[in-house]
């Protein structure tokens, strides 16, 4: 009995009225004109109060719309719904199709680039211009091209606003990688026949290049790697110009006082770096720096050659004459 009772007072209730779609965030005399005609005398891009939200619906009562009558000195029909009237926010929720057409505008143009939406925002949006910039992308990390990853976006709207949006994107394009064809220790040179091309996926929001067998051969492996390991330039290092454990040409210089000798290099050395040497004789370290060369420059204030001297002068040596054995 309660239930029939209750379905009695739901349908004496009267229906809310129709809603007026609208685009902006006012009311316009526009609007109100489509359910009471008077307003049609009024300008028609006159305000008349503020609208609804994106998507949500404002009732504007019977009592107000006579206030609005009232100001414009008009008269309300005594056919006048007692409900006033609705107003809605036109919206509409994002298309998979919006959103990957807006993404593809900010994409390379002529790059074979597939677009995989993983997820999308559902807020309502209104009319108007669906754009992802670059700058709203939060590319993977260069380990991970295929990961996906969140692009911010907004929507102007047509009659003003700007409106947030979101995408969980996965781009999927392609290029040209080097990897290892067979097993190769620490320390090893690379050779062409090692190695070989094919083509990786990648994320073009990553700035990863072409890459060929040539840019790898002759290179050294800063760690062993296995068959079938993309290369990246972190992987190698190019060999060095004097090996550690080489003899290597020595030129001292002491203001005017020149000496060559050879010593034993103790590290890898690359031009312009220094490098650890032995002298041969003295057993002593010592640095210098590499030349294009390949030897090495050693440059030393003279008061420290002077000094050994004094000290080969207490040993009895001639303390006139510079000695390999002095540096």
């Amino acid at each position: 009995m309660l239930v029939f009772l209750l379905a009695l007072q739901l349908a004496a209730k009267p229906a809310l009225p129709a809603c007026v779609q609208i685009e902006g965030d006012r009311i316009l005399a526009k609007h109100a004109a489509e359910r009471a005609p008077i307003f049609k005398t009024v300008p028609p891009d006159t305000v008349l109060s503020f609208g609804p939200s994106v998507g949500n619906r404002r009732i504007i009562s019977k009592r107000e719309v006579e206030r609005w009558a009232v100001r414009f000195a008009l008269t309300l029909p005594a056919d006048m719904q007692s409900d006033g009237m609705c107003f809605e926010r036109a919206a509409h929720p994002l298309s998979r199709g919006e959103v990957e057409a807006a993404i593809r505008r900010s994409l390379p143009k002529g790059g074979d680039i597939r677009i995989e939406l993983v997820e999308i925002s559902k807020f309502p949006a209104p009319a108007g211009v669906l754009e992802f910039p670059l700058s709203g992308a939060v590319a993977p990390p260069n380990s991970r091209p295929g990961d996906p990853f969140l692009w911010h976006g907004q929507l102007r709207g047509d009659s003003g606003g700007t409106y947030g949006c979101w995408a969980r994107v996965r781009l999927i394009a392609t290029r040209q990688a080097v990897r290892m064809r067979v097993d190769l220790g620490q320390g090893k040179s690379l050779g062409a026949d090692e190695l070989e091309a094919f083509s990786a996926p990648t994320c073009p929001l990553i700035s990863a290049k072409d890459e060929r067998i040539q840019d790898y051969a002759g290179l050294t492996l800063k760690r062993g790697l296995r068959a079938g390991t993309v290369l990246t330039r972190a992987m190698v290092v190019s060999p060095p110009d004097i090996a550690r454990g080489n003899l290597v040409l020595v030129r001292v210089v002491a203001g005017a006082t020149h000496l060559t000798l050879e010593a034993q290099a103790e590290s890898d050395g690359y031009t312009g770096r220094r490098i650890l040497l032995t002298n041969i004789e003295s057993k002593r370290h010592f640095q210098g720096v590499v030349q294009a060369d390949g030897t090495v420059l050693v440059q030393t204030p003279q008061a420290r050659l002077q000094s050994a001297s004094r000290n080969r002068e207490r040993n009895y040596a001639d303390p006139h004459t510079i000695s390999k054995t002095d540096l």
